[in-house]
Protein backbone atom coordinates (compact mmCIF):
# COMPACT_ATOMS: atom_id res chain seq x y z
CA UNK A 1 0.00 0.00 0.00
CA UNK A 2 1.37 3.43 -0.80
CA UNK A 3 2.30 4.76 2.44
CA UNK A 4 0.26 8.30 1.32
CA UNK A 5 -2.86 6.24 0.44
CA UNK A 6 -5.00 8.64 2.75
CA UNK A 7 -7.85 10.76 1.12
CA UNK A 8 -9.37 13.41 3.43
CA UNK A 9 -13.27 13.66 2.11
CA UNK A 10 -14.46 16.03 5.24
CA UNK A 11 -12.87 16.86 8.25
CA UNK A 12 -15.31 18.74 11.52
CA UNK A 13 -12.87 20.98 13.01
CA UNK A 14 -15.66 20.68 16.17
CA UNK A 15 -15.47 17.19 16.86
CA UNK A 16 -11.84 16.04 15.27
CA UNK A 17 -13.53 13.88 13.34
CA UNK A 18 -14.24 13.17 9.62
CA UNK A 19 -14.14 10.65 6.63
CA UNK A 20 -11.56 9.67 4.52
CA UNK A 21 -10.88 6.68 2.11
CA UNK A 22 -8.47 4.48 1.36
CA UNK A 23 -7.60 2.32 -1.88
CA UNK A 24 -6.89 -1.75 -1.39
CA UNK A 25 -5.22 -3.44 -4.19
CA UNK A 26 -4.09 -7.17 -4.93
CA UNK A 27 -0.86 -5.92 -4.62
CA UNK A 28 -1.57 -4.11 -1.25
CA UNK A 29 -0.07 -5.57 1.79
CA UNK A 30 -3.42 -5.47 3.64
CA UNK A 31 -4.95 -8.54 4.40
CA UNK A 32 -8.58 -6.88 4.68
CA UNK A 33 -10.42 -3.58 4.67
CA UNK A 34 -9.69 -2.95 8.15
CA UNK A 35 -6.15 -3.56 7.94
CA UNK A 36 -5.99 -1.34 4.91
CA UNK A 37 -7.98 1.66 7.48
CA UNK A 38 -5.67 0.94 10.23
CA UNK A 39 -2.75 1.29 8.15
CA UNK A 40 -3.65 4.42 6.22
CA UNK A 41 -4.63 5.94 9.93
CA UNK A 42 -0.89 5.02 11.06
CA UNK A 43 0.70 6.58 7.62
CA UNK A 44 -1.44 9.61 8.61
CA UNK A 45 -0.52 9.87 11.95
CA UNK A 46 3.35 9.82 10.70
CA UNK A 47 2.90 12.95 8.61
CA UNK A 48 0.92 14.59 11.64
CA UNK A 49 2.59 17.31 13.75
CA UNK A 50 4.15 15.81 17.12
CA UNK A 51 1.04 15.15 19.76
CA UNK A 52 -1.33 14.32 16.94
CA UNK A 53 -2.76 10.96 16.05
CA UNK A 54 -5.25 9.58 13.50
CA UNK A 55 -7.58 6.71 14.74
CA UNK A 56 -10.44 4.80 12.49
CA UNK A 57 -13.52 5.44 15.04
CA UNK A 58 -14.71 1.72 14.63
CA UNK A 59 -18.00 2.98 12.46
CA UNK A 60 -18.60 0.81 9.38
CA UNK A 61 -17.26 1.38 6.51
CA UNK A 62 -18.14 1.59 2.83
CA UNK A 63 -16.12 -0.03 -0.41
CA UNK A 64 -16.55 -0.19 -3.94
CA UNK A 65 -14.65 -1.93 -6.30
CA UNK A 66 -13.55 -0.87 -9.26
CA UNK A 67 -11.15 -1.43 -12.24
CA UNK A 68 -7.82 0.08 -12.69
CA UNK A 69 -6.96 2.07 -15.89
CA UNK A 70 -3.93 -0.91 -15.99
CA UNK A 71 -6.77 -3.75 -15.63
CA UNK A 72 -5.94 -4.16 -11.77
CA UNK A 73 -8.91 -4.95 -8.84
CA UNK A 74 -8.99 -1.97 -7.18
CA UNK A 75 -11.25 -1.36 -3.59
CA UNK A 76 -11.88 1.86 -2.51
CA UNK A 77 -12.62 1.86 1.05
CA UNK A 78 -14.56 5.06 2.92
CA UNK A 79 -14.17 5.05 6.79
CA UNK A 80 -14.55 7.50 9.38
CA UNK A 81 -11.46 8.74 12.22
CA UNK A 82 -10.65 10.44 15.09
CA UNK A 83 -8.20 13.01 15.54
CA UNK A 84 -6.53 12.64 19.05
CA UNK A 85 -3.71 14.07 21.23
CA UNK A 86 -1.43 12.85 23.72
CA UNK A 87 -3.86 14.87 26.55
Amino acid sequence: MNDSNFILKDFDLDNLSGQAQTTCTSSSNAASELEAIQQACRSQSQQMPEGYKVDYDGREFSTAKRQSASGEKVTDITFGFELKTDE
